[in-house]
């Protein structure tokens, strides 16, 4: 993968942290006078989950760009 895809692969990983981030904020919203049913804690586990992989391939990606320059 050269570095414009490397970037734009980057950039869509990003766009897919901030929507996982804005749902989990979402649902914190939505339960902060609540109690968590087991659908919702594992709803949140999930955008956890996912927002912990989603970094993890962003950094990944970050790598991958900085060693195409070097």
């Amino acid at each position: 993968m050269d570095q414009s895809q490397l970037i734009e692969r980057k950039n869509q990983t990003r766009r897919q942290i901030e929507h996982a981030q804005r749902e989990l904020a979402q649902l914190h919203q939505q339960t902060a006078s609540a109690a968590l049913t087991r659908a919702q804690q594992r709803q949140m586990a999930r955008l956890e989950s996912k927002l912990e992989a989603l970094r993890s391939q962003e950094y990944n990606l970050r790598l991958a760009i900085d060693r195409t320059r070097g």
